[in-house]
């Protein structure tokens, strides 16, 4: 994070847990991973970029994955779980 964004998270993460105010833990939050999750998500994910087969929503994934099985099986029965949001890269 480094020593200025260090100060702004701890500061505004030790505010957060002395008043109780959840929005004020989701601020110090967003700020973990605005400045610190989403770069190094977006680093590794550069890094392993020449292993990724297919990025989509669940939904997406869901069906790439049904036809492939598919492809290999010859079939599919059609069933999945999940909310169908959310980026997933496999």
């Amino acid at each position: 994070l480094g020593g200025d964004r260090h100060r702004e998270v701890r500061s505004r993460m030790l505010q957060a847990f002395e008043g109780g105010d959840a929005d004020a833990h989701r601020a110090w939050i967003g700020m973990l991973l605005d400045w610190y999750y989403d770069p190094m998500y977006d680093y590794q994910i550069g890094r392993k970029q020449h292993r990724v087969v297919f990025r989509g929503n669940a939904d997406a994934v869901r069906e790439y994955l049904r036809s492939r099985i598919e492809a290999i099986h010859g079939h599919g029965d059609g069933r999945g779980t999940g909310s169908g949001t959310g980026p997933l890269a496999i």
